[in-house]
């Protein structure tokens, strides 16, 4: 179960630093 709540982490993470490289590239 801790494993499996990493990898959603991880995800959530992930989507986060996309967004946030979207967002540079605005800039």
């Amino acid at each position: 179960m801790i494993s499996g709540g990493k990898k959603r982490l991880e995800l959530i993470r992930g989507k986060r630093n996309s967004k946030m490289l979207e967002f540079e590239k605005m800039l």
